[in-house]
């Protein structure tokens, strides 16, 4: 039986969040929103980004975790930009 467990993520998450978060900006580019860098997740500034919601108090970063290997993720937090998008302002 699979022991599913729903805890904060850590920086030994991180190449696991990366590769989830890539998983999701290519779907979402491709299938919804162009203007979603699909890469994002390996640039330097999405592993700052990805860092940042793990460590900052004002965000949290949840990871599902199945066995001992992340299956999900969930990061929430208030800003006022979205550094993900590859536009300069949004209307």
């Amino acid at each position: 039986m699979q022991n599913l467990d729903i805890r904060k993520a850590t920086e030994e998450d991180l190449k696991e969040l990366q590769s989830l978060c890539t998983r999701l900006c290519e779907k979402e580019h491709n299938e919804f929103d162009s203007t979603i860098i699909k890469d994002f997740p390996s640039h330097p500034e999405g592993e700052e980004w990805l860092k940042s919601s793990i460590k900052k108090e004002d965000k949290i970063t949840l990871v599902a975790d199945v066995d001992g290997k992340v299956v999900g993720y969930l990061i929430g937090g208030i800003c006022e930009e979205e550094f993900y998008r590859s536009v300069s302002k949004l209307v």
